[in-house]
């Protein structure tokens, strides 16, 4: 006997009352099943990429993206080209000329919430940016080239230690305020033990032999020595004070510290690659325990002191700047 047949008698055997509960299930379920079917047809047109207005093809349409996202503007060969608002789902709004569905313009946050807090930060590192760029002056001009022959190399080292010179004269004792410092670390600062002040006033010594050190200030010296001491652990001793590491945030890159200061193109010579940052560390020395306490590591807040020293490096793609402060 097959399956159906012996349902079918099962259901001879019933009771009149028994085979309507059953014929009314069956039918509950295909009720059930006919809509979980119209919910899903409708939920899947819903959230579809819809071209609601215009030509979305080649011409001015509105298309409408199942994220939420929207994009406003020309069209060719049915991607975005020549200008256009492509609205994100966050409410950002990239605004300006497109070019086979890639952007080259500039974002703009629109959304109130959005735009009222990345123009404070934008602000805050534009003015932070000028003030560094204006205490470094030109000194960036003589960073060595990969062309750069042996005789020009060190005619640009001497040239920049001649401006870093200056830098130091001019600055030094000036105040420096940051809109936006965020603290790196906070450990105790040393000073050179008894053993490390005699070797400090031998290699001082030696570096004063080199009529090339005429150039070169008190704090840039001190700087020198305190490299070649780093590793003598018995050459140091903490001196009671405090020493605080802060880098400068980049706002719209998470984890990018520095300031921007050249965008690289690409071979077309019009869209933007990438942006060179200078490294930039302040370091702020505080009188004891009690005035650093309370600052926890990664905070963002703005920061001032008195201008001990300048140190420009030039390392990397932008080189490395130390400012510290009192």
């Amino acid at each position: 006997m097959t399956k159906q047949r012996k349902n079918l008698k099962n259901l001879k055997e019933r009771t009149p009352k028994e085979r309507i509960a059953i014929s009314k299930k069956g039918g509950d379920m295909k009720k059930i099943f006919l809509l979980v079917l119209i919910v899903s047809m409708f939920a899947g047109a819903a959230y579809a990429d819809e071209c609601i207005s215009g030509d979305c093809q080649n011409g001015q349409g509105t298309m409408k993206y199942d994220d939420g996202s929207e994009y406003v503007g020309e069209w060719k060969d049915g991607q975005h080209n020549g200008q256009g608002t492509f609205t994100l789902p966050d409410g950002r709004k990239e605004v300006g000329e497109w070019k086979d569905g890639n952007y080259n313009g500039q974002e703009k946050a629109e959304s109130d919430s959005i735009k009222a807090q990345a123009t404070t930060e934008e602000l805050a590192y534009r003015a932070d940016t000028a003030t560094i760029l204006k205490l470094l002056g030109n000194i960036r001009d003589y960073r060595e080239t990969s062309s750069d022959t042996s005789v020009q190399k060190n005619a640009r080292e001497r040239k920049l230690k001649k401006a870093l010179v200056q830098i130091n004269s001019k600055y030094k004792g000036t105040i420096l305020t940051l809109q936006r410092a965020e603290l790196y670390d906070i450990t105790a600062d040393t000073v050179l033990s008894a053993k490390g002040t005699v070797q400090s006033r031998q290699m001082i010594a030696k570096i004063h032999q080199d009529p090339a050190s005429a150039a070169l200030t008190d704090d840039l010296i001190a700087w020198t020595v305190s490299l070649q001491l780093a590793f003598c652990s018995d050459c140091w001793k903490e001196s009671g004070k405090y020493k605080a590491t802060y880098s400068i945030p980049v706002p719209w890159e998470q984890y990018r510290y520095g300031i921007a200061v050249e965008q690289q193109k690409n071979n077309d010579g019009e869209t933007p690659v990438y942006e060179e940052y200078l490294d930039v560390k302040i370091v702020k020395i505080y009188p004891n325990e009690s005035s650093v306490i309370n600052l926890n590591k990664g905070s963002i807040a703005p920061l001032t002191g008195k201008i001990r020293s300048v140190l420009y490096e030039d390392l990397g793609a932008a080189g490395h700047l130390t400012i510290w402060i009192d």
